[in-house]
């Protein structure tokens, strides 16, 4: 068994925020509403720093087998069985004890486990069980001479989960939240019908803490994914480096370097054809990679559309469709912001070179405008991270603050029955769309008579 200096929470940005890990000989406390996260929490944090360190843990439990844990931990790639057989992990259901036996059985286990077979990590779930058969003094008595001692002396990391009951902040802890080290409370909270998850970092010792609530959501393979601000994480920022030239995008956005962030702003709810078949030239002539997510419409309809636009440059619609690393439909009146804020993180880390938002304007119908503008900000910031174009298509202005995100503002106007487009590049001149006059100005018919002239392929 390998010395751990510090110890990690397992979530990324977590540990990213809260630089320094978790030092050995530390007592966690986690509380929180039944169902908000907390044993998904706890059990990426053991699980991450038994494999990745090569140390023994303990997770004692009383009231899910251990099958059963198992087999949810399984959904969130926790694997429990494999860590078990590599010996580096043992649960422990405990039986029905009432009074003083349940509190001499757990402290035997703990001592048993930690100083007579080296394990380095102990989960108890839950430590209520155990406070709600002592009384205050006798909590207290036990809590520091028997669990911080042992925490202290042995240098294990130990990590108490506590009962927060529903639509309450707080509870009689008797005396556990002074001589925790950390103490992290996950909370939920139900808007327009959806969940909504934060964990409050109220107390750790040695570390500033400048955010009161921690968004969080929890996704399948995965398990806990906090939702940080990428300014908070210093998310590096890269420069523009590759660029892709066409010659009838030139025409419109110029040349289309990495990490852009292009607005198709429409005033007369269309989506021309020739928008799409400019990216399909685009990805035609690079062979780039491709995500597309609908806030609104079928994946079916989208693949239809993706077809007609590859025929419009002469490309076999199969090659096209080919390059698409997905195409999914989000029904953002299913998902809470949180959820909406992880699923497009989630996509955007899957290295593809261009995502295409559709109809964002059913975002802002259905959620709050602000929190909208937010996380598609923070999904500008992640393209700057990385080598991703982001194209968002949405039918309005709805916000003073939606322009902000976009490099380059692509206005769609008509005039009777010509369509017009308008580019504007924002972030180095600054100029407001609504007030003033595009750098580009072309009809639509200019550019699907530069498409059918300069054909890529012949289907």
């Amino acid at each position: 068994m390998s010395e751990v200096r510090s110890y990690v929470f397992g979530e990324e940005a977590l540990d990213a925020f809260l630089a320094g890990g978790i030092e050995p000989g530390s007592l966690i406390l986690v509380l929180g509403h039944p169902g908000a996260g907390k044993s998904t929490f706890v059990a990426r944090m053991i699980y991450e720093n038994i494999m990745r360190y090569n140390v023994k843990g303990l997770y004692i439990g009383f009231a899910e087998t251990k099958e059963k844990f198992y087999s949810y931990m399984k959904r969130f790639g926790i694997d429990f069985n494999l860590a078990e057989e590599k010996g580096l992990f043992t649960f422990i259901q405990m039986p029905t004890m009432s009074g003083k036996d349940l509190l001499e059985g757990v402290t035997s286990v703990l001592s048993e486990k930690i100083f007579s077979e080296g394990y380095s990590i102990a989960v108890v779930d839950s430590i209520t069980l155990i406070l709600n058969v002592l009384t205050t003094d006798e909590a207290r008595a036990y809590l520091h001479a028997s669990l911080y001692s042992l925490t202290s002396t042995a240098k294990i990391l130990l990590i108490l989960i506590a009962d927060l009951p529903f639509a309450t902040e707080t509870v009689d802890l008797k005396g556990l939240e002074f001589i925790a080290d950390a103490v992290i409370v996950f909370k939920t909270r139900i808007e327009k019908g959806l969940i909504h998850r934060f964990m409050e970092i109220r107390k750790f010792r040695g570390k500033p803490i400048p955010m009161a609530e921690i968004p969080f959501a929890i996704e399948d393979g995965r398990g806990i994914r906090v939702l940080l601000s990428p300014a908070i994480l210093q998310t590096p920022y890269t420069p523009p480096i590759t660029g892709y030239k066409d010659i009838c995008t030139d025409g419109v956005w110029g040349e289309l370097h990495t990490t852009s962030y292009i607005g198709i702003v429409s005033e007369c709810r269309t989506k021309p054809l020739s928008i799409l078949s400019l990216l399909a030239r685009v990805i035609h002539a690079y062979g780039l990679t491709y995500g597309v997510i609908s806030f609104k419409e079928t994946p079916e309809i989208i693949k239809t559309a993706i077809s007609e636009a590859a025929k419009a440059i002469h490309s076999p619609p199969h090659y096209i469709l080919n390059k698409a690393m997905f195409i999914q439909n989000v029904n953002p009146a299913a998902y809470s912001t949180q959820q909406i804020d992880a699923i497009l993180r989630n996509y955007i880390e899957q290295n593809i070179n261009i995502l295409i938002l559709f109809d964002v304007d059913a975002l802002y119908l259905y959620h709050d405008p602000h929190m909208v503008d937010r996380i598609l900000g923070f999904l500008a910031m992640y393209a700057k991270s990385g080598s991703t174009i982001v194209f968002e298509f949405i039918d309005n202005v709805y916000t003073d603050t939606q322009l902000m995100r976009y490099d380059i503002i692509h206005r769609i106007r008509c005039e009777g029955t010509k369509i017009i487009h308008g580019v504007v590049h924002s972030r180095t001149l600054g100029i407001d769309i609504k007030g003033s006059r595009a750098i580009t100005e072309i009809g639509d018919a200019e550019v699907v008579e530069c498409i059918e002239k300069n054909p890529v392929g012949q289907l």
